[in-house]
């Protein structure tokens, strides 16, 4: 059957998003810089990338690690106050866990059609995937690492140490380990409200011929605002695992109560997601200016979420228990839009976050390019000027200290 997923976000998500606490530092005027290195474009870059061989690939980045280690940003500076803070060894973080689906023969025995997983490549996977566009954030780098909602914790999902992930990051302006912070500040402000939920949601979505489709989760399918096909074994999954309900529902499930069990998931899916895309957006936007979004944020919530930020000198262990409960996430958003419509300085004090991380984005994505030109690796024709950006007369960066920074 066809059900449509309008299990929106309701409130203000659109509107910013706020809290109290001016900061009153000033990031100081940067050096200028000549040679125009930022009209390299990110095609012309990653042209001249895919052509370099492994060797000069690992030159390019183990230069540029080696040149931010001596450079003191605020994003830099955070990115590294939370992995010492957090004080895991990255090394020893687990695997993702594996692809799951709803057994059918546990959760509709009277259809136990098979499940099988599609190809991620695949052309319905991608057709699927498309219709639920919405869902899915287009990153310039895909993370090698993730929090997982349903287990609570942070794990591998890639390569970090995989040079074109590490080019790819600094093009976009982010430390190498970006994906690793993240995860780290989401970790810090889920208390675990809806885990079990988003444990459950977190299994992949499947269409009634048996098709298991990669990448794809309930969560995103449910989230996505298209019309989906789910099969029995997927609905009656949920409310299996989430109640324990085992009774009032039952594969082949009669087209007249479709319209309860929709209900009842529903119920469900809402306040999860409520609760977990409200941590999502906030941590998206720790390191970065102005990130994606998906969940029903938008840039309107950009600077609302640096204020945040910003109230608490950017610590997610203080930022973590002021976020609301899901029952109380439009009140909440209700009182920051209030409050931040009624204080200019909060305001400001997101507009100085962002902007502040749009220069220290700029200032990695220059170093990148400045160390191509180094190693020859970019045409010289114009021959410009490869001297240090954004770097004071100390050789720091005059915005790492436009922010009180967190504190162990």
């Amino acid at each position: 059957m066809l059900i449509p997923t309008l299990f929106c976000l309701a409130g203000s998500a659109g509107a910013p998003l706020d809290a109290p606490t001016p900061i009153h530092a000033a990031p100081v005027a940067a050096t200028a810089v000549s040679g125009g290195v930022e009209d390299t474009d990110d095609a012309a870059l990653l042209a001249i990338w895919e052509d370099l061989d492994a060797e000069a690939r690992h030159d390019v980045v183990e230069y540029l690690a080696l040149d931010l280690s001596h450079a003191e940003t605020f994003q830099l500076t955070l990115a590294r106050w939370v992995v010492r803070t957090r004080g895991v060894e990255p090394g020893l973080l687990e695997p993702a866990r594996p692809p799951r689906w709803f057994d059918p023969e546990v959760h509709a025995p009277a259809q136990p059609i098979p499940r099988r997983l599609l190809d991620a490549d695949a052309r319905t996977v991608r057709r699927v995937r498309a219709s639920m566009a919405s869902a899915f954030v287009e990153r310039a780098v895909e993370p090698a690492y993730a929090y997982d909602w349903g287990a609570g914790e942070v794990v591998r999902t890639g390569d970090p140490r995989d040079a074109t992930h590490r080019f790819r990051a600094a093009l976009a302006g982010l430390p190498e380990d970006f994906d690793l912070v993240e995860a780290f500040v989401t970790e810090w402000i889920d208390d675990g409200e809806k885990r079990e939920v988003l444990d459950a949601f977190g299994h992949l979505y499947t269409d009634r011929n048996g098709n298991a489709y990669p990448g794809i989760t309930l969560y995103e399918a449910w989230g996505s605002g298209a019309d989906i096909e789910m099969p029995d074994v997927d609905t009656l999954g949920l409310i299996h695992t989430i109640e324990d309900e085992w009774d009032r529902w039952t594969a082949p499930v009669p087209e007249r109560q479709h319209e309860a069990l929709y209900s009842r998931i529903g119920d469900h899916f809402v306040p999860a997601r409520h609760h977990r895309g409200l941590r999502e957006a906030i941590a998206s936007a720790y390191l970065v200016a102005e990130p994606a979004y998906k969940d029903g944020y938008t840039s309107g919530n950009t600077v609302g979420f640096h204020a945040l930020l910003s109230r608490h000198a950017s610590d997610p262990r203080a930022v973590g228990p002021e976020l609301p409960a899901a029952a109380d996430w439009e009140a909440y958003l209700e009182a920051w839009n209030a409050q931040l419509e009624d204080d200019n300085a909060l305001w400001a004090s997101g507009l100085l976050r962002r902007d502040t991380l749009a220069a220290d984005q700029a200032f990695v994505r220059r170093r990148l390019v400045a160390i191509m030109h180094d190693l020859e690796l970019l045409p010289p024709a114009d021959q410009r000027d490869r001297a240090p950006f954004f770097v004071d007369a100390d050789g720091r960066s005059p915005r790492a200290d436009a922010h009180p920074h967190p504190t162990p």
